[in-house]
């Protein structure tokens, strides 16, 4: 998790936390490991004087190879996001860039993923429907529902599906 950093509301209560719930309920069934962090320029928050905001967050979740992968076996892959942190509610496709958002992340903050750099950047994310069945979603709470906790996760990974035709759960949704 990372809430280290200064978020905006709408980053923090439905982007950010529904990719979060999705890397979560991604990490109940299989091996990964997540790096998170903010990247400048950075500027005074309106909320915390003396914070600095970041003008993006980014994720990296690394699925090292391993047996419950099942037919994606094979091979290590690694996915990444950077959100903007913004006043924006409804998560973005363009957010999920792969080995493109990598480049930037390291390019950005001075940060090397080095051990992550022979790793298979998928070109979207659409591999996670796959290994997250509706059965896994509904042990997760993930589901399309009125509530922006469940259904904002939902609508993330129809978005990495390519579903783009959707309608944006309403954000921030505080109904829980």
């Amino acid at each position: 998790m990372c809430n280290i950093g200064a978020q905006t509301v709408l980053l923090n209560e439905c982007k950010w936390q529904w990719l979060e719930q999705v890397v979560g309920c991604l990490g109940q069934y299989y091996s990964a490991l997540v790096f998170a962090g903010g990247m400048g320029p950075f500027e005074p928050s309106e909320r915390m004087t003396q914070v600095s905001k970041p003008t993006a967050f980014f994720k990296v979740v690394h699925l090292p190879d391993q047996p419950a992968l099942g037919d994606y076996s094979g091979v290590n892959r690694t996915f990444v996001w950077i959100m903007s942190n913004d006043e924006e509610g409804a998560y973005k496709g363009s957010s999920y860039q792969g080995k493109l958002n990598m480049t930037q992340i390291e390019k950005h903050t001075d940060l090397h993923f080095t051990a992550l750099r022979d790793s298979t950047f998928p070109e979207d994310c659409s591999l996670l429907t796959k290994l997250l069945s509706e059965d896994r979603l509904e042990k997760c709470k993930i589901k399309d529902s009125h509530t922006s906790f469940e259904a904002g996760p939902w609508y993330l990974l129809q978005m990495c599906a390519g579903n783009t035709d959707l309608t944006p759960p309403k954000c921030p949704n505080f109904d829980r």
